[in-house]
């Protein structure tokens, strides 16, 4: 029996107020189109923010979204890309029919404060992260996944806390002595250089060069090569608002010709005079344009470009 599509969630997002995540909407979807509406009791709260503040300020009426499903991107940023579309095709028997359904496969693991749920009532937490004690049998587990394509109950409990981070490569997030979260991303057989230490040596120099990056750190597993990124979206107690550049300058349909006014750099850095708080923020854009350029980084896209929620204390 073939099951109808889920078209209909409840948007929620998480505050440094409020233990459980507050609703803030309701998202109807219709093939490609969908409808989005700021619940009243959101609106009303001295501390609501637009989830979106390009493509759904905060208003009243009801505001249409066009392209990805009906999906708004700023929802998307939370849900799965390459490694998570691989592991969701391993675990579920029934694959998602839509971009909604991948977001409610993530059960709040995705980055940032935004949460889907098929209930008006709070989600649930996400699923327990593994301690770091556990990334050898994790790695052995990635690499059997990778060669067999078969996943067992184990590797499911070790990988879907973290296998809606964003990326292809594989991955993990797990937790620190501290209660810290850390995004851990493994090699593949197939590579042919040690991604891992690239990633962290690329780290090292933009630090060098005055670019703020995420904590990292290389560490060796069983005579691998293993990368942890602290995850920059975690506060104790909550989570904190993201929103990539792609999902700001998302355009449902472009002509070749208007790439450059709607993708690039300048236009980046027009989006930072429209929404930033930070004054070096440009400047810190013009740091990263130079060192991606110096290093020939061909990975350099929108969705690694965001911006994170300042809240007011």
């Amino acid at each position: 029996m073939i099951m109808e599509a889920i078209k209909e969630a409840w948007v929620f997002v998480a505050m440094p107020s409020e233990k459980a995540p507050v609703l803030a909407g309701r998202l109807v979807t219709d093939g490609n189109r969908g409808r989005f509406v700021y619940g009243q009791n959101y609106l009303s709260r001295a501390d609501r923010f637009a989830l979106d503040p390009i493509n759904l300020p905060l208003v009243e009426h009801t505001q249409e979204v066009l392209g990805n499903d009906g999906v708004p991107t700023v929802l998307l940023d939370a849900g799965p890309d390459n490694w998570g579309r691989t592991l969701m095709l391993a675990l579920h028997t029934r694959y998602p029919q839509n971009k909604l359904e991948e977001l409610l496969a993530t059960k709040g693991t995705g980055v940032g404060a935004v949460r889907v749920s098929l209930s008006r009532t709070a989600p649930k937490a996400p699923p327990e992260y593994l301690e770091m004690s556990s990334l050898k049998d994790i790695n052995e587990n990635i690499q059997t996944l990778i060669e067999s394509g078969q996943i067992t109950p184990e590797l499911l409990k070790q990988l879907e806390p973290g296998s809606m981070m964003g990326g292809a490569r594989p991955k993990s997030v797990v937790k620190a002595d501290d209660g810290s979260l850390h995004i851990a991303k493994f090699t593949r057989p197939d590579d042919i250089f040690d991604q891992s230490k690239a990633e962290q040596m690329s780290y090292l120099m933009m630090r060098e060069s005055g670019i703020t990056t995420a904590e990292s750190e290389l560490i060796n597993v069983a005579g691998q090569s293993i990368i942890l990124v602290k995850r920059f979206d975690v506060e104790p107690g909550y989570r904190r608002h993201f929103i990539s550049a792609h999902a700001l300058m998302y355009q449902p349909r472009v002509r070749q010709n208007q790439l450059e006014a709607y993708f690039s750099y300048p236009a980046l850095s027009d989006l930072i005079l429209k929404i930033g708080t930070c004054d070096n923020d440009r400047a810190e854009l013009f740091r990263r344009m130079v060192f991606n350029v110096a290093i020939g980084n061909t990975d350099d896209h929108l969705r690694n470009h965001g911006f994170l929620k300042k809240y007011r204390k």
